[in-house]
This record gives C-alpha cells, sequence and structure tokens, in this order.
C-alpha cells in the first residue's frame, strides 16, 4: 500500500513537471511608445517694411515780377568809383520786345565830354542757375532779401558817339525800387561772379 502511494506521488511529481516544461512561454509584450511631443513651429512676426521718407522740394528762387514803364523812359544817374570821382550817365530805354528792350546810353567824363553808346537788355523773370543768383548777390537789394519792384539786365554793344575805345559787352545787373530809383552793378564780362567796385545810383526822370 505504502509503495501504491509512493509511486502514484512520482507519477504526479513527473506529470507536473512535464506540463509546466510543455507550457508555452508568455509573449512578451512590447513597450507602448510614447511619441516624443512636436515642438511648435515659430512663425516670425512680420518684419514693417520701412516707408521712405519723400523727398524734399527744393527752396526755387523766387520768380521776379517786373513792372513795365511807358517807353521812352529814363534814368539820370552817377557812377562813384574808388579813388573818388563821379561820372554822370543817363540810361535811356526806348524800345520794348516781350521782356526785352533796346535804347541808349550816355556817359559824360569829368571834362564834360558825352559817349554815346547802343544798349540792349531785357527784364528778369526770375533769377537764374546758381551762378547767375551769385552775379545778383552783389546787389545790396537782393541781398537783403529784397524781391519788389523790377530786375533787369543790359549790356552795351556798340559806340554811337564819342571814345571808341569805350568798354562794350559788359553786363550791367540793376534792381528798380517801387519809387522808381534804380541801383545797379557792373560786371566787365559774362563770366565774372564779383562785380566792379562802383557804386551805380540812377533817379527816375519820369514817374509811370
Amino acid at each position: 500500500m505504502k509503495k501504491s502511494i509512493q509511486s502514484a506521488f512520482l507519477v504526479f511529481v513527473m506529470l507536473v513537471v512535464l506540463l509546466s516544461g510543455c507550457a508555452p512561454a508568455s509573449t512578451p509584450v512590447p513597450p507602448t511608445a510614447t511619441p516624443s511631443p512636436i515642438p511648435p513651429t515659430f512663425t516670425p512676426e512680420p518684419t514693417a517694411t520701412p516707408i521712405p521718407s519723400p523727398t524734399p522740394t527744393p527752396t526755387l528762387e523766387p520768380t521776379a515780377v517786373p513792372t513795365m514803364v511807358v517807353l521812352p523812359q529814363e534814368w539820370n544817374g552817377t557812377v562813384e568809383q574808388t579813388p573818388k570821382w563821379t561820372i554822370g550817365i543817363i540810361f535811356l530805354m526806348e524800345k520794348m520786345d516781350g521782356n526785352a528792350f533796346t535804347g541808349r546810353t550816355f556817359w559824360t567824363n569829368t571834362s564834360g565830354y558825352t559817349t554815346i553808346l547802343k544798349m540792349n537788355g531785357e527784364y528778369v523773370t526770375d533769377f537764374g542757375d546758381e551762378v547767375e543768383q551769385a552775379r545778383w548777390n552783389n546787389l545790396e537789394d537782393y541781398k537783403n532779401g529784397d524781391r519788389n519792384g523790377a530786375w533787369l539786365k543790359w549790356t552795351e554793344t556798340e559806340v554811337i558817339d564819342g571814345y571808341a575805345d569805350s568798354g562794350l559787352n559788359g553786363w550791367f545787373y540793376a534792381h528798380i525800387r517801387e519809387d522808381g530809383d534804380m541801383v545797379a552793378v557792373f560786371f566787365y564780362n559774362e563770366k565774372e561772379t564779383v562785380a566792379e567796385a562802383a557804386k551805380y545810383v540812377f533817379k527816375q526822370k519820369v514817374k509811370p
């Protein structure tokens, strides 16, 4: 009886060992992958496009508005130079064509002799480029900012009577003030920007 129990126990142990060796191994469960967080997309703020500053409008030299006179018109004047001496000059405007004029000048020297010259010129409606404005700046009225009255320039081109060696082809730049009187400066040629050291002052003979 004792042997039967032992035999049965051995059979049981063997079955247990056999069954445990045949049991299928448990299939490992692969770990669940945790997705990495997706970094946020950085959207840069829009850059403001700079608006260019408007180009400043250049300041233009004021336009002169000439006051025409009834022709013929005469101004009697003097020229004062250093060393001190004075001669007489008459400026006679005789004809007009638009802004252009023609006429004569009469120069009387200290001996009383008069030379008559043909002249032509124009009323100025603007003061031109930088070079031209530099010439006008020799006139005290212009330099001081006065733009009233009338502005004109003329040149003497021919000797009608008198000294044949009288200086010709120089340029006078002049301002007829509102009271009718005129002041002028003289350039020996059309390229100079510094006027002769002389003072030209005229009184209008016939008021408009």
